[in-house]
């Protein structure tokens, strides 16, 4: 018999709810709201404390960019693991995405549906139109997952593609997890029904 392990934890509008079973470890983590303010999203990344939670905060970022695209580099910025980072105006404390990651974040303006995608309920069908309440994410990890204790590759769960998408995550020198690689998050999806 498998045991499971649930916790939850309360920060503001933001929930995480995490399930994890022994050998796969999967995680289910769910939001109510997304973050307005720069504190409230470093608030969430110091609880945000598994790969899985860390990857949850940058899809995050990620739907922020609909509604307001400058914070969202900024949420992106302080999740985003210091290689794939520059010296910039555009980003947060003199740092911001680089070249590569600006690319991507151009094409996410483009179609602010693949963000979505990663959200439960969010359909080609529904034309990924984000449900009421909690938005909720599925990830996963295989048996190559940890390349090593401080960089794990999770999977996030997607509407938009046949298979889940690969994160890779880095725990950086402060003991927070960030992304380090996630060009995958950014390809296309499923046409949205007509």
């Amino acid at each position: 018999m498998t045991k499971m392990l649930s916790f939850r934890l309360f920060i503001g509008l933001f929930t995480i709810f995490a399930l994890s079973a022994p050998a796969a470890a999967d995680q289910v983590i769910s939001f109510t709201d997304i973050p307005d303010t720069i504190p409230a999203y470093q608030e969430l990344q110091q609880s945000a404390n598994t790969p899985e939670g860390a990857a949850a905060l940058f899809i995050v970022g990620m739907l922020k960019q609909e509604s307001s695209p400058n914070m969202a580099r900024a949420f992106m910025t302080l999740s985003l693991s210091n290689d794939q980072l520059v010296d910039g105006p555009n980003g947060y404390q003199g740092r911001q995405p680089d070249t590569t990651m600006n690319d991507h974040l151009k094409r996410l303006a483009n179609d602010p549906a693949i963000a979505r995608s990663y959200i439960t309920g969010a359909t080609p069908q529904n034309r990924y139109t984000l449900p009421a309440g909690d938005m909720t994410m599925y990830f996963t990890r295989n048996r190559l997952s940890e390349v090593t204790p401080d960089e794990i590759r999770v999977y996030v769960a997607t509407s938009g593609a046949g298979t889940a998408r690969p994160v890779y995550m880095k725990r950086e020198g402060d003991g927070i997890w960030r992304v380090a690689e996630c060009s995958s998050l950014f390809v296309g999806i499923y046409a949205p029904a007509q």
